[in-house]
């Protein structure tokens, strides 16, 4: 389809536009506005004059009131006209045909993309997005092309609206530049065109009073006369809320409909529907309900009302087990004598142990019910507690049919999100810019993980708009977003200011004025942080995963430590588990918590408290085979569970592990004169056939790296460094300590270990430089301001 075509098959739509053109909506709405009330005020003084109550002719009047309603009439009838083809579909148009048509027939034939600019509905696409109307007009001012109806190509999509958004996208170069250059990519810009579109298609539905859809949400009179009431179900359930979501339905379709099937059978009519937090499991029943509204459902569903049960209310109106369960019977057999209940249960598991509270087994309290004809039961639980606590129940399978919930994706996620952004907007006047709701939702799910995404996510925006409205800004876009996350987590997100630019550009360079002779760790680290920072990184893994293989001092935990310090600012945000205490077989549940004890785990309460950081695990090689396995998963998703089940993120952390297990092999190829580099590969095969790692562990770290022993050179470096640090110390007192190419070759000799690598340099500075200075010091030899250049023979006398 070209855009003739398009033109074409919106034909349809031409009387309405003329309608539109020649007398506009708002015109309209106005005259309505101003014709009504002015046809009662006529009236009522007809009326008045009627009976000589006014000194004026009862005819005139009376004809003038006549004037302005068959005025006001004839603007109702127009309307009405207007929205039977507003909402008017064809197979070819598709829906949001009328504000396509508006734009398509509003557009110049030489200036394709200004008929976007001057309709209502792309001024309110481009605000969406988060672009003013002052920069929409510049732009117009400014572009040095036009697009034409011959250049306009239209790409191929089911939806004949995208298609266009889509064409206007890639035909106009310039109008693609001016919606990147206000950060807004194509999808965002898309989604914005949908999500605005359907805002105004939803709002005005509400005006066509004739449709069907409209006129079911009225109860027909008597509809539930041939019912039972059940008056103990109302005092401890409630009709199940609809979300009063404007989008468009059907996002839980599939799921709906097998929903209708089961709960359609003519016995052990039950479903039980598992998913994670936040997937929209109500949401299933709400599409339910639609389809029995519209008629769309069984048969036997027809009539029928979800009530959901509140256990909390009834164990707050109960003081002993006797009341509970008395009380709890008398629900469940009205709401089956009243024919027309789909009784819910939103959660499955603590509904039966609040019974087992009571010294009760609800289950058997339930079972009669699950095996009625006259009533449904719908029971709700979290994929974990269906694991831990429901399946393990053979009742349960037996009685419920499973049904799996699935989680939606970002952009209907988004969309279902929509009624509670419009919500928010009008109650604070400002207006979120789908931008600003899309990376909402992607900072919901990589930054809380153990809240429901569309929980997390409205959280976000209600934050954000607050601060939005405090700097008295008129609209909220990602960066206010990406603020509030960073003011909830302390996770630097959004612009990279200039320090943290400088830091990120320089990271190999600070890291090695730290770290000797390890480039390749420092070089792997650095361009993690980089990938991690700048977004391009897998948002759903740790922020980088690492494993360093080698001696005994030679930098791989100074390395973590240098990371910490000098790219997240400070020695706290390095987190330290000493692997080696973990070797005990309940070292799981002292890293994730004990259920049975109530005891937090440690690997939990550190990533809780420290979101942001690096996480060394020393001795890597030394702990349980079951807490590697827990490592398998948290390096792979970057989340875990707690002894609760509830969901731990390690997505923002950088893992390093360490370990001394290679060892022996790096030094056999070093002295065999081989490069490490070259037998990489074979090392770690190595390790692999004696058992000490698996190798789906090993694949999944970012990088293993090897360290390789520090030589004399980078040894006499390590000495100079820690002897820099000594000087410092002692300028404090007012001393000057004068480095010689002795002393460094003194230390290194006398430091030097193949095993320990330059741990030993610690130790031998302490026992020679400074305890020689000490001496000094004590005895009056040195005092402040005084200059000091050790002998060979003054360390020997220590």
């Amino acid at each position: 389809m070209d855009y003739k075509e398009l033109k074409k098959s919106l034909a349809p739509w031409k009387p309405v536009y003329a309608l539109e053109f020649a007398l506009p909506r708002r015109f309209r709405r106005v005259a309505k506005t101003v014709l009504f009330p002015l046809s009662l005020i006529v009236l009522a003084a007809a009326t008045a004059a009627f009976f000589s109550l006014l000194p004026v002719a009862y005819g005139k009047l009376a004809g003038l009131c006549l004037i302005f309603f068959s005025l006001w009439l004839v603007f109702f009838l127009l309307d009405c006209f207007y929205y039977s083809y507003y909402f008017k579909r064809s197979k070819e148009a598709g829906r949001f045909a009328f504000e396509l048509a508006l734009i398509i027939f509003g557009s110049p034939r030489n200036d394709v993309t200004y008929g976007f600019f001057s309709s209502n509905l792309g001024q309110e696409i481009l605000w969406r997005c988060g672009i003013d109307r002052k920069s929409q007009v510049n732009f117009l001012a400014n572009r040095k092309a036009m697009l034409s109806e011959n250049q306009f190509k239209l790409s191929k999509n089911r939806s004949v609206f995208n298609a266009y958004l889509r064409g206007l996208w890639g035909s106009d170069a310039e109008f693609k530049d001016f919606i990147l250059t206000h950060y807004v990519t194509e999808e965002e810009f898309l989604g914005a065109g949908t999500w605005t579109a359907s805002i105004m298609f939803d709002a005005l539905k509400l005006k066509r009073w004739w449709d069907k859809e409209n006129l079911l949400k009225t109860d027909s009179l008597g509809r539930d006369w041939s019912y039972g009431m059940s008056y103990s179900l109302m005092k401890y359930a409630r009709p199940l809320r609809m979300s009063g979501s404007i989008v468009d339905e059907g996002y839980h379709a599939e799921e709906a409909k097998l929903l209708d099937v089961v709960l359609a059978r003519s016995r052990e009519a039950n479903a039980l529907l598992v998913g994670e937090d936040g997937v929209g499991k109500m949401e299933v029943l709400e599409e339910l309900h639609r389809l029995i509204q519209k008629g769309e459902s069984s048969d036997v569903l027809k009539g029928k009302q979800f009530w959901v049960f509140e256990i909390s209310l009834l164990s707050a109106a109960t003081s002993d087990g006797q009341i509970f369960e008395r009380e709890l019977i008398k629900v469940l057999k009205e709401s089956e004598r009243a024919g027309n209940i789909i009784f819910v249960i939103p959660n499955l598991s603590v509904f039966l142990n609040t019974g087992n509270s009571y010294g009760i087994s609800t289950l058997s309290l339930l079972t009669p019910f699950l095996s009625s004809s006259e009533m449904q039961i719908v029971g709700i639980s979290s994929t974990d507690e269906y694991q831990r606590l429901l399946e393990p129940l053979g009742d349960i399978k037996q009685h419920f049919e499973k049904l799996t919930v699935q989680p939606v994706d970002e952009n209907i996620l988004v969309k279902m999100l929509e009624s509670e952004v419009i919500h928010l907007e009008n109650q604070v006047g400002i207006t979120i810019s789908y931008p600003a709701v899309s990376e909402a939702v992607v900072a919901a799910k990589r930054y809380f993980v153990n809240k429901p995404v569309a929980d997390a996510t409205i959280d976000l925006l209600v934050e954000s708009v607050a601060k939005a409205k405090k700097d008295k800004d008129l609209i909220v876009d990602k960066e206010d977003v990406l603020s509030a996350v960073k003011s909830k987590t302390g996770i630097p997100t959004g612009e990279v200011k200039k320090d943290e630019k400088d830091r990120l550009l320089n990271l190999e360079t600070l890291l090695q004025e730290r770290i000797v002779g390890q480039s390749e760790a420092v070089s792997m680290v650095s361009n993690a942080i980089r990938r991690a920072r700048s977004g391009i990184g897998n948002p759903l893994r740790p922020a980088g995963s690492f494993l360093f293989l080698g001696p005994t001092g030679v930098g791989k935990t100074e390395t973590a430590k240098a990371l910490g310090e000098i790219f997240f600012g400070e020695t706290s945000k390095m987190l330290r588990l000493d692997m080696s205490e973990y070797n005990a077989p309940d070292s799981l549940n002292r890293l994730i918590g004990s259920f049975e004890t109530n005891t937090p785990g440690t690997l939990v309460t550190l990533l809780r408290e420290n979101p942001y950081g690096v996480l060394l695990l020393d001795e890597f090689e030394k702990t349980d085979s079951r807490v590697l396995d827990l490592f398998l998963q948290v390096i792979d998703e970057g989340i875990f569970s707690d002894m609760r089940g509830e969901k731990v993120s390690a997505r923002n952390v950088i893992i390093v592990a360490t370990s001394n297990a290679a060892s022996d092999i790096i030094f056999r190829y070093l002295e065999s004169g081989k490069d490490l580099s070259a037998v990489h590969d074979t090392v770690i095969d190595e390790i692999i056939n004696r058992g000490i790692f698996k190798p789906e562990l090993l694949n999944r770290f970012d990088g293993v790296v090897l360290f390789h022993p520090l030589d004399e050179k980078a040894l006499r470096e390590v000495s100079s460094r820690l002897l820099s640090h000594l000087i410092k110390r002692l300028k404090e007192k007012g001393v000057t300590l004068k480095i010689s190419d002795s002393l460094i070759s003194f230390l290194t000799k006398k430091g030097m270990d193949p095993k320990f690598g330059a741990r030993p340099l610690n130790r031998v500075i302490q026992e020679t430089v400074e305890q020689a200075i000490a001496k000094k010091m004590i005895s009056g030899e040195i005092s402040s301001g005084s200059e000091i250049e050790l002998t060979e023979n003054d360390l020997g006398q220590t």
